[in-house]
């Protein structure tokens, strides 16, 4: 019998005045209902303006979904950061956990936003920028109790 592969990707958006953090609840909670009808999980962080996101389920469900959000008025500048297929979820029970900034101490803060500020014409390819984000990855995946 074969596992399942789990398809995840994440990305980057600025947020647009089109949004503000009082809307930032009432969009995880949206998103946490849709996904939990289309099967995929995650984890979202709004911060300083901008969006980073860690989408994962079924391949063809979550780029259908990619192409919604990457529509989506709310945000401009939409950089697919990681893409990756794996045999487990990282965030399995989180159909979109919401990351709360008054958890995160101001090291992972900082690492947040500096790859944040990377511009759509530059990769994420340095040493530094591959470490920030896998710190950013393993940040959300340690604190899923409190991706409510």
């Amino acid at each position: 019998m074969s596992l399942m592969n789990i398809f995840q990707t994440v990305y980057i958006s600025n947020v647009t005045e089109l949004f503000n953090s009082q809307c930032f609840s009432s969009l995880a909670k949206k998103a946490s209902d849709k996904n939990s009808l289309i099967g995929v999980t995650g984890a979202l962080l709004f911060i300083e303006g901008y969006f980073i996101q860690v989408l994962e389920g079924d391949e063809l469900i979550v780029r259908d979904l990619m192409a919604s959000i990457a529509a989506d008025v709310r945000h401009t500048r939409l950089k697919i950061i990681m893409e990756v297929s794996q045999e487990e979820r990282d965030f399995s029970g989180l159909a979109m956990g919401a990351v709360s900034l008054k958890r995160l101490n101001s090291n992972d803060i900082k690492v947040i936003s500096r790859i944040c500020r990377k511009r759509s014409g530059e990769n994420l390819n340095s040493t530094n920028d591959i470490d920030s984000l896998s710190i950013i990855l393993d940040m959300f995946k340690a604190n899923k109790d409190f991706l409510k």
